[in-house]
C-alpha cells in the first residue's frame, strides 16, 4: 500500500504484507525490480 502520506519514516513510500510463505518469491521479484529501477540493470551490484 502507499504509505507516502502517513508519516511512515524509514521504509520509503510502500509497504508489502505477506499473506503466506509462497509469496516470498513474488516479493523478492518486486524488490529486485525496485532496485533495478533505482540503480540500473544491476550489473555493478
Amino acid at each position: 500500500r502507499d504509505v507516502s502520506q502517513i508519516n511512515h519514516w524509514g521504509n520509503g513510500d510502500v509497504e508489502v504484507i505477506l499473506e503466506s510463505e509462497e509469496e516470498i518469491g513474488y516479493v523478492i521479484g518486486l524488490v529486485r525490480q525496485a532496485i533495478e529501477k533505482q540503480f540500473g540493470n544491476g550489473e555493478s551490484l
